[in-house]
């Protein structure tokens, strides 16, 4: 991608210039790298419709940073996945297989393998048993407890269905052992996730270039 610019013939105190590319989609596009070079008296005959010999054009060599710059998107802003996905059942596979789908949608569309995922859980309720319905994190009248449910160390899912899949059978082991289905506060149960995707250009598990963190679904009896 190149950016152009003409110059009025005035030197300015202070040049600074931003660029902001929109819709670039992280899991698509990695990383970048900023380049700049030079060109003298390349349009001179641009008025008359004219071209400029190539004798004649002075182009300074390209000045470049080291490091590429690798994005990192970090959302913090509840979400509720229900209201989010078009389900496939009424089930927490249901909803969490749509939910995978979009979020590795370049992956799954291009036949690009897929990136390291880390996966974290939460289970939250309200202890008062006043939270119903179930309005998730973020609400107004916020006066939840939470428990740890899993956190998953980097891996590489095979495919949407079984990634949900699984995360489903954790959850539904941890219920069985802290006797979820039988607590009196169940009913304003949810299950908050933290996803984060690292990038596939690197074997080096830094940053991310992508954290989903308060992604929620209420519990599923």
């Amino acid at each position: 991608m190149t950016y152009s610019f003409s110059w009025s013939g005035v030197v300015p105190d202070n040049q600074t210039r931003s660029f902001v590319f929109s819709n670039l989609n992280v899991l698509r596009t990695e990383n970048a790298r900023g380049r700049m070079w030079l060109t003298r008296n390349e349009n001179l005959g641009e008025l008359e419709g004219r071209t400029t010999n190539e004798r004649f054009v002075y182009r300074s060599g390209a000045s470049e940073f080291t490091d590429p710059l690798q994005p990192y998107i970090d959302r913090t802003v509840p979400v509720d996945i229900a209201a989010s996905v078009t389900k496939t059942s009424d089930s927490l596979v249901g909803y969490l297989t749509p939910m995978f789908n979009e979020i590795f949608k370049i992956a799954i569309d291009n036949g690009y393998p897929w990136p390291l995922t880390k996966v974290g859980c939460r289970y939250g309720h309200d202890p008062r048993n006043a939270a119903f319905p179930v309005l998730g994190p973020g609400v107004d009248d916020q006066f939840f407890v939470y428990l740890p449910v899993m956190d998953h160390v980097p891996f590489q899912p095979s495919s949407a269905s079984a990634f949900a899949n699984d995360v489903a059978a954790v959850i539904r082991t941890w219920e069985t052992a802290m006797q979820i289905p039988s607590s009196p506060t169940k009913r304003t149960g949810f299950y908050e996730f933290d996803l984060s995707v690292f990038s596939t250009l690197s074997n080096s598990m830094g940053t991310p270039v992508l954290r989903l963190r308060r992604m929620w679904i209420k519990r599923f009896d």
